[in-house]
């Protein structure tokens, strides 16, 4: 079953960790923003079906501004947190209470859980955003 492809940002500075996500998301409209300066600017001109956000960030910043962003714009989008700080993802889930807190290492590439990602994602699922919540509300309970 084909799908629209998905417009994903992901806030993560981390080169692997960019990587990472890069190809999971091959197959969608992925933005990586290494800031929140430039993270900002894409959520202004875009609209994004999911938000992946990491807390700690270059320059000593972090996401909470942009999770602001997200927040203040009121489209309810999918947000995936997947920062090791556990004070910075306590910090995002005040700001996005509806955030799915997901640990970056299960999706590292041949993890059963990114490879489920990347069946939905490749059109083995009539609505991804409703696979993708229940695959990551699942995961975030565990």
């Amino acid at each position: 079953m084909s799908h629209d492809t998905l417009n994903i940002l992901a806030i993560e500075d981390n080169p692997e960790r960019q990587i990472i996500l890069k190809e999971i998301y091959c197959l969608q409209n992925i933005v990586i923003a290494d800031n929140v300066c430039d993270a900002i600017g894409h959520l202004q001109k875009k609209e994004f079906d999911l938000i992946h956000l990491d807390y700690d960030l270059l320059d000593n910043t972090n996401s909470l501004e942009a999770a602001r962003q997200i927040r203040d714009k009121g489209r309810l989008q999918m947000v995936v947190i997947h920062s090791e700080n556990p004070r910075g993802c306590k910090e995002i889930r005040e700001i996005q209470p509806h955030a799915f807190t997901i640990p970056i290492d299960l999706f590292i590439t041949g993890n059963p859980f990114s490879s489920r990602i990347k069946s939905i994602l490749a059109g083995y699922s009539k609505d991804p955003i409703l696979s993708l919540a229940k695959l990551f509300r699942w995961n975030a309970e565990r």
